[in-house]
């Protein structure tokens, strides 16, 4: 009977294990089915996280606290060179195909708690690169090791480049230019400013930049760009010439040009500024303006005197002298308006009413004085010509001329003046026919004529005083009277 209870209860105590791994058996396979879910999950995520960094194009590079390789994507087999077998090898036995000495050492930074900065690296082919070192973080590890990303810039980093090439260009240019070239902002403030700000204020040129256009240039100078640069800030394009007295600089004439710096909204966020120097031609305008007014001063003068002069002044206008001009007094001495072209080598010289003659011989066009001396390049002096009128009236002219020359020295034309002499010659010829007739009387006559200077040097001995005296005219003209005795001693005193 004993036997049986302790067997029944044996069964029981069976019968309730049996129940109780049936139990543990459904929770094991429970956890088992949520520990599959998970792996599964896991898998999924680090597929998509290979996906995502694969997709990235990103060459990133896991490494461990002692920067032996842990992970890499496949962007990191270009830079690197990687294979599967790497896993594991330090860091430093690895060869790159881009050019940065300071890698591991920033990464034992990063190691050590310290940020680093993003370095630009370039690659052995010439690409560019932004390398990142972060600290590679997980749950159970703060520091679990260094996470290194080379994200490719070489599009950006050429237009940096070409953006700073073109820059340097631009201040080549600029800085080669005579004229100041700046660009200021809404706080007129300098921001660029070429070579010839250093030139003009006695200081380099970037020492400019950040200051107030006030503090550059002077009060005095400011008071005269301040309205024109606060209208160029409104929008409004500028332009004007004016004096300004700029500190260091000294009085400058400028010709200022601003141009408003607008964006796509019209908002204006600077102004362009382009300044010349048009001091020295002011300057020379304004030289040039006195000597013009100078000018027209003497010509006036010289107009006045060529029209008020009483003798005949002609200009040839041409190394020819085919286009003359001729001032009043001598418009009247050819009997012409002062408005026709006296030129006998001119266009209208057959309808001239007079011909020219020297010593009787009429003479060639080529051969006048004034015409001679411009193809000669020689003054004509004391040239007396004749003119014959188709009337039959006859002048006598001393004629002067002498060429014009240009700057360059060649023979632009020629100027004549022409003295009408022939009343002169008139009285000449009466005065020499009143000569010959006394002559005449003289030599015919039987009293001595013996005529003396103040010296009493014998001057005329005329036929009768040799026929009285015995002594011809060459014996005695030019000696002193008081040698030949001519008078008695008691009556010399007298005579």
């Amino acid at each position: 009977m004993g036997m049986n209870e302790e067997l029944q209860s044996n069964k029981e105590e069976l019968e309730t294990s049996k129940i109780a791994l049936q139990s543990l058996n459904e929770e094991l396979t429970t956890l088992n089915s949520q520990l599959e879910d998970k792996v599964q999950e896991l898998e999924e995520i680090n597929n998509e996280l290979s996906g995502l960094l694969a997709s990235a194009d990103i060459a990133t590079v896991f490494l461990d606290r002692r920067l032996h390789l842990r992970r890499y994507t496949p962007a990191a087999k270009r830079l690197c060179s990687l294979i599967p077998s790497d896993i594991g090898r330090p860091m430093a036995d690895i060869s790159r195909n881009f050019i940065d000495d300071r890698l591991l050492d920033d990464a034992c930074k990063v190691l050590a708690g310290i940020d680093v900065e993003r370095q630009e690296i370039r690659g052995e082919d010439g690409r560019w690169y932004q390398r990142r070192l972060l600290p590679y973080t997980t749950k159970d590890e703060p520091m679990g090791g260094v996470v290194i990303t080379l994200a490719e810039i070489t599009e950006r980093k050429q237009a940096e480049l070409a953006l700073a090439e073109s820059e340097r260009t631009l201040r080549r240019i600029t800085d080669a230019m005579p004229v100041l070239i700046s660009y200021v902002d809404t706080d007129e403030r300098y921001r660029f400013a070429n070579a010839a700000y250093g030139r003009w204020f006695q200081q380099d040129a970037g020492a400019v930049l950040g200051r107030r256009i006030t503090a550059v240039v002077g009060a005095d100078a400011y008071a005269v760009i301040g309205p024109h640069l606060r209208r160029a800030l409104a929008g409004e394009p500028v332009e004007y010439t004016a004096w300004v007295d700029y500190k260091s600089a000294g009085r400058r004439y400028v010709q200022a040009e601003y141009i408003p710096d607008q964006r796509a909204d019209g908002a204006v966020v600077g102004v362009y500024v382009l300044v010349r120097d048009m001091t020295d031609r002011r300057r020379n305008e304004e030289a040039l303006g006195r000597l013009h007014a100078e000018n027209r001063a003497r010509l006036a003068e010289m107009e006045a005197l060529f029209e008020a002069a009483p003798i005949g002044i002609f200009v040839g206008r041409d190394a020819a002298c085919r286009n003359m001009a001729m001032n009043e007094a001598g418009a009247r001495m050819l009997r012409l308006s002062d408005q026709v072209n006296p030129s006998l080598t001119g266009p209208d010289a057959s309808a001239l009413p007079f011909r020219v003659f020297h010593d009787g011989r009429e003479l060639r066009p080529d051969e006048l004085p004034m015409q001679v001396a411009a193809r000669r390049g020689e003054h004509i002096s004391g040239f007396e010509a004749e003119l014959r009128f188709v009337d039959g009236e006859t002048r006598t002219l001393m004629t002067y001329a002498a060429p014009l020359r240009d700057a360059d020295g060649s023979i632009s034309g020629c100027v004549g003046t022409f003295a009408d002499i022939t009343a002169s010659r008139e009285v000449e010829r009466r005065y020499r026919e009143t000569l010959e007739r006394l002559q005449l009387h003289l030599d015919n006559t039987p009293v001595a004529a013996v005529e003396w200077d103040a010296e009493t040097r014998i001057m005329r001995w005329s036929p009768a005083a040799e026929r009285m005296f015995g002594w011809t005219e060459a014996e005695v003209l030019g000696r002193p009277v008081d040698a030949l005795c001519l008078v008695h001693q008691d009556d010399r005193a007298a005579v």
